[in-house]
């Protein structure tokens, strides 16, 4: 039975969540639709679900921006707590890829540039989403042209607030898993670099059907942000992407934060660039030798083997063969990759390799059942972590992309 919730009269109902139920309502007196969001009854007594909910609405009446839904109304003090917002005609692309599939690369621009025009506004507002993904972007069907509109910020983060008035506690997981970045799926302090990532898994999965990674278990595609390259267009049989766009996704869809983006405005300039066919600098992932031979001479990798298989030291030091770099003397020189008998021994060699020197990027080779491994490298800023057993070939490109994000950092140093 719907909720009885004053002064509105409910139509019907547009959509149901954990916590509460999104209806279709009319205020008698100024004869306004509203979305008229309640959360459930079983929720409305945890006072945590109720702050979380509260905050949205502050959230979304902060942000004004034509891609971002109005807030009318807002009641947390009552039976039924409510927040009355603008009415959206439309969809969620969730519901529209699951009828029609891919988007068209035209219609993913387009809408790529209007959310991160969005992220602009709200990050410039300290405010991060922290669960971007297409149930949470409406087209808006009263334009003819693709219009999104996004929507539910119940778990966005207001990075002024203090510690004591934070929604969530240090180590957390608060997102969905297709869309999580690493440091969320790690429980790290989050900022915008966070829904950067989580907006390139929403345009890998509009322009492929299908987001980034993709798993049986919840769990294995945590995993598989930490420590896995998605799969190039090409694999997926998807031709009608530019090169230099895929490049740029690419880029967001970086394990460490400092790889991607800066900014929403940056992510979006980029975007732009590769449509008009500018600079994009694009790699060739699955040659990634041809990069090593083009731009890096001679690149230097250190490997700690402290107690390593001879068989993974045979097939690490083939995979730098293959990409045309050099073992290096000492941790000095290039970049680390460390790998050993005992997985708590080798995570500790790379927290003294990272703690002697902050800006050497150092990579972790462990088994990839062990998403807690993973995910406790990440934080004490191991840059990649290399799943075992050894894939040749994928290690090679992790390697390639930290060699290139070290040249890069030369560069602008």
């Amino acid at each position: 039975m719907d909720p009885v919730v004053h002064p509105y009269r409910i139509i019907r109902r547009i959509a149901d969540g954990s916590s509460g139920t999104v209806y279709e309502a009319v205020h008698p007196g100024l004869q306004r639709s509203v979305a008229l969001k309640v959360l459930h009854r079983h929720v409305s007594s945890q006072a945590e679900t109720v702050a979380r909910f509260e905050n949205e609405a502050r959230v979304l009446a902060r942000i004004e921006h034509p891609h971002v839904v109005r807030v009318h109304d807002v009641n947390v003090q009552t039976e039924h707590p409510f927040i009355a917002m603008e009415l959206v005609p439309g969809e969620s692309l969730d519901l529209k890829l699951a009828r029609d599939g891919r988007f068209s690369f035209d219609d993913t621009a387009e809408l790529a540039d209007q959310i991160l025009s969005v992220l602009e506004v709200a990050h410039a507002q300290n405010i991060v989403h922290r669960d971007l993904k297409p149930a949470n972007l409406m087209l808006d069907g009263a334009h003819d042209r693709p219009f999104v509109r996004v929507v539910d910020f119940g778990i966005a983060l207001l990075q002024s607030q203090t510690d004591a008035t934070r929604l969530t506690a240090a180590g957390q997981q608060l997102g969905t898993a297709a869309y999580m970045s690493p440091e969320q799926v790690s429980g790290e302090a989050l900022d915008a670099r966070s829904d950067l990532y989580s907006l390139a898994c929403v345009l890998f999965e509009l322009l492929t059907a299908r987001p980034p990674f993709v798993a049986t278990q919840p769990v294995h595609v945590l995993s598989a942000h930490l420590f896995r390259e998605p799969p190039t267009f090409s694999e997926l049989g998807v031709s009608n992407v530019p090169r230099a766009f895929e490049s740029v996704l690419r880029r967001a869809l970086s394990k460490p934060r400092d790889a991607r983006f800066s900014s929403a405005r940056e992510f979006r300039s980029a975007l732009a660039a590769s449509r008009a066919g500018g600079d994009a600098r694009e790699v060739d992932f699955e040659a990634a030798h041809e990069f090593v031979a083009a731009e890096v001479d001679a690149p230097a990798v250190k490997l700690a083997l402290d107690g390593a298989a001879p068989a993974l030291t045979a097939q690490l030091r083939e995979a730098l063969t293959a990409i045309g770099a050099r073992e290096a003397a000492n941790e000095k020189e290039g970049v680390v990759l460390v790998a050993g008998a005992d997985a708590e021994a080798t995570l500790k060699r790379c927290q003294q390799l990272v703690s002697e020197d902050a800006a050497r990027l150092v990579l972790m080779c462990g088994s990839d059942d062990d998403v807690s491994l993973m995910a406790r490298a990440i934080g004490h800023g191991v840059f990649d972590f290399i799943a075992l057993p050894l894939d040749a070939p994928e290690a090679g490109r992790r390697v390639v992309r930290a060699l290139r994000f070290a040249q890069e950092r030369r560069r602008t140093s």
